[in-house]
């Protein structure tokens, strides 16, 4: 989102796409968060897991896309790696951060991948990637600091 700098047909699903999935994001952590006061993470996990499978199901399934996949080692490392260990820890680290240092960390994965997209496919990066991957650890690193209000003077 963000590429075309212009309100036009050709990009504007995408760009709600992306505005859809940032909302459920979000929905999906501040909801997750709530669950883990009360549920253990690996619980927690495996109820979001076992909620979404039916709804992931059921859209491939409408939309026509093949569901049985010929070769399983990416679906099963795919869900190993970015499931299993990603959202597990994400989930295990709601209780010890707040949901503004969490929401801040998961920016770094686009930032990451505009890098890696560098560093090993030769992509381009723009100035605007450049910045925001710079605004992303600028954040990281001020709300890690010290709440300067709170001291007495």
């Amino acid at each position: 989102m963000g590429q075309s700098y212009e309100l036009s047909p050709d990009y504007l699903v995408g760009d709600l796409l992306s505005l859809l999935a940032g909302v459920l994001y979000t929905g999906y952590v501040i909801l997750m968060q709530r669950v883990r006061g009360e549920l253990a993470p690996w619980t927690a996990l495996a109820i979001a897991s076992a909620v979404c499978v039916p709804i992931l199901l059921g859209t491939a399934l409408a939309l026509g896309e093949a569901v049985m996949p010929q070769n399983w080692t990416p679906l099963i490392l795919l869900a190993l790696l970015s499931q299993v260990v990603g959202q597990g820890l994400i989930i295990w680290s709601l209780p010890r951060f707040s949901p503004l240092v969490i929401g801040l960390t998961l920016l770094v994965q686009p930032a990451f991948a505009a890098l890696t997209g560098w560093i090993g496919f030769g992509e381009t990066l723009s100035a605007i990637d450049i910045f925001g991957g710079m605004m992303v650890g600028a954040a990281l690193v001020l709300i890690r600091l010290p709440n300067r209000a709170a001291r007495p003077i």
